[in-house]
Formats: C-alpha cells, sequence, structure tokens
C-alpha cells in the first residue's frame, strides 16, 4: 500500500492527492521513566547511508540492529524507546547535502 498525502485549502477542501515514498531518517529515542529520562538520537548519514547514535557525551557508529530495537525493546543497549521518528522523502540522494568535512552527517 503506498503512502498518501491530501493537501487542503485554506476552507479545508482537498486540493488533490498524490504518492510519495519516504525513509527513515532518524529516530529520536528516550530512556527513563516519564518523570526522569534522557533523548538521545539514531540518525542515517547523507554522506554514507550509515547509522550513527548521538548523546551528550559521544557520537558513534550503529548498525540497524541497534536501531530496530529501540521499538519497544527495553533490555538493549542504551535501553532506549523510540518516541519520535523523523522520515524524509526517499529521492534525497546521498551526498546531496553539503556540510563540514568533520561531521558525520
Amino acid at each position: 500500500m503506498s503512502p498518501k498525502t491530501v493537501m487542503f485549502d485554506k476552507s479545508g477542501s482537498p486540493l488533490f492527492q498524490t504518492h510519495y515514498k519516504y525513509r527513515l531518517f532518524a529516530v529520536i529515542a528516550h530512556s527513563g521513566t516519564a518523570t526522569f529520562g534522557h533523548f538521545s538520537s539514531y540518525i542515517n548519514s547523507c554522506k554514507d547511508g550509515r547509522w550513527y547514535f548521538f548523546n551528550d557525551s559521544c557520537v558513534c557508529k550503529v548498525s540497524w540492529d541497534d536501531v530496530k530495537c529501540t521499538y519497544g525493546n527495553m533490555a538493549f543497549n542504551w535501553g532506549a524507546t523510540a518516541s519520535l521518528l523523523i522520515y524524509v522523502h526517499s529521492d534525497v540522494e546521498l551526498n546531496s547535502v553539503t556540510s563540514d568535512s568533520k561531521s558525520p552527517l
């Protein structure tokens, strides 16, 4: 099933329907409780297509399996659970973003 996007005008009437494809760009994960915890990020690099883990103390390469384990698996790695998924249009190509050469992204 293809994803659909419906655009609306100011009155709320649909303008048109079209199909888009998206790819997962980042996962924001939370560890801890509702009253005390920590957020970290898994980001898919536009430069090399690899996944990276970001938190307050480090940035490191991780595998897709590490990212997948944030979906409800509290016993893996940092015990983080995905709380926000960020998607981009799949037609965004690798290396299409120019950035500082020191940045992994």
